[in-house]
């Protein structure tokens, strides 16, 4: 038996390299259109840290732009998807949980289905708040590895790997 597969169209380095394309809003709106015409994506990477400061440069307002840049997608049936840092020193660890929490609800009002979490150092307690919120709030949760090494992080690694699986 055949299983489904689903088409998820991420870019996520447009948002975060310098040097790269770095659109507004008017223009993703744009794009909007003709990706959904494709009719082969189910899921659009639409939103994430790095976007929302390039809105913040452009002098755009990122609540707004990201519920017009998930307006389309949305009417479509597509869902949207954002990346997210989990808590861990690199990032987010000065934010309180409460704030966090809010973030993953307001995220959804705006438009956005599915938060993709991920931490640097591949540490799964730096995911539990990310996974836990993202649910409360009406989200899809889901994890991404980051391509890393490290002797202590892969014996962190496979000790998670060997207690999930237990």
């Amino acid at each position: 038996m055949g299983r489904e597969i689903k088409l998820a169209l991420v870019y996520r380095d447009m948002w975060q390299s310098s040097g790269k394309y770095l659109p507004r809003v008017d223009q993703l709106v744009r794009v909007a259109e003709p990706i959904v015409e494709m009719g082969c994506f189910a899921r659009v990477e639409t939103n994430g840290g790095g976007f929302e400061q390039i809105n913040l440069l452009f002098g755009e307002n990122p609540n707004v732009s990201v519920r017009k840049w998930t307006q389309a997608f949305n009417d479509a049936g597509i869902q949207t998807q954002m990346l997210e840092r989990g808590l861990n020193a690199l990032r987010m660890s000065p934010v309180p949980a409460d704030v966090r929490k809010m973030m993953f609800k307001l995220k959804k009002i705006q438009g956005t289905d599915i938060s993709r979490s991920f931490d640097g150092l591949n540490n799964p307690v730096n995911l539990a708040n990310s996974f836990k919120f993202a649910k409360e709030g009406g989200m899809i949760a889901q994890g991404a590895l980051s391509i890393t090494y490290s002797p202590v992080r892969s014996i962190i690694m496979s000790i998670w790997r060997i207690n999930i699986l237990n």
